[in-house]
């Protein structure tokens, strides 16, 4: 709804508007200003996703328990759609009575508030009157990260920039990767920008174009034949071993009948 109009709180219990515009909220507006008993009525108000709602009284006047207490009637404001303590902002106790709050003024964290007027189930009606306003403002807070050098995920999470887009997935729901443009991974990439496979490097052939894929190839090749020429002497010298102790037991065995004659 846009502009500015007046809407009565019991003739919208448990229903949901949406406001452009500040909204003047008042109880039933009957000649003797009866609230009726076992009542549980609740008006949430919704406005623009970049919005929060504020709520300032503006009248208050109904009955009250002798102890000041809101057990004849209970004014309540929550954040967002949920009726609990947890998302109240007028406080545990209600509003109620002729004697404003330390606080007349109530401001949201979303782009939704619920206003709830209950009276309890003693067939007992109450009087009062009431007036309060609803105004959507601009959420400055929107878009924003509420955490300087860090990223947020996907579940509000935050975590470090730093390890946004470093290959390895971090957080909860591991949303730090989702957006990024790992160009070359799994692979080799080329000086110039170019992603090779990672076989294709140091194989004598310029398939960068830049001949990165080959820089410093020929320290390896060179490391690798000093490698096979080790190996291949080390090889020959134990060859030899062998061929010596076999000929040296073959040989003191022919000899040793012509040894036993001499004895």
């Amino acid at each position: 709804m846009q502009g500015s109009y007046t809407m009565e709180l019991t003739n919208h219990c448990s229903k949901e508007e949406h406001v452009e515009s500040a909204v003047a909220i008042t109880l039933l507006n009957h000649q003797f200003r009866v609230i009726s008993a076992c009542l549980n009525c609740s008006l949430t108000m919704v406005t623009r996703a970049d919005h929060v709602l504020v709520v300032t009284l503006y009248s208050l006047g109904t009955e009250a328990g002798s102890d000041g207490k809101c057990d004849k009637n209970r004014l309540d404001v929550y954040n967002g759609r949920k009726v609990n303590d947890s998302s109240s902002l007028s406080g545990k106790p209600g509003i109620c009575g002729c004697k404003f709050p330390s606080t007349s003024e109530f401001r949201s964290t979303e782009n939704s508030l619920t206003v709830r007027l209950f009276t309890p189930c003693n067939n007992i009606t109450t009087h009062g009157e009431l007036v309060l306003v609803v105004s959507p403002i601009r959420n400055e807070r929107y878009n924003l990260t509420e955490c300087p050098g860090k990223n947020r995920c996907l579940n509000g999470e935050y975590i470090n920039k730093n390890v946004v887009c470093d290959g390895t997935r971090a957080g909860k729901v591991r949303s730090d990767e989702s957006k990024c443009n790992h160009k070359c991974a799994g692979k080799f990439e080329c000086r110039n920008g170019k992603c090779i496979d990672k076989n294709l490097v140091c194989d004598g052939k310029n398939d960068c174009a830049d001949k990165s894929d080959e820089n410093g190839c020929h320290e390896i090749k060179h490391h690798r034949l000093s490698t096979f020429i080790g190996l291949a002497g080390l090889a020959v010298i134990v060859l030899v071993i062998i061929l010596v102790v076999l000929c040296c037991r073959f040989y003191c065995h022919g000899y040793e009948p012509a040894y036993m004659r001499l004895t």
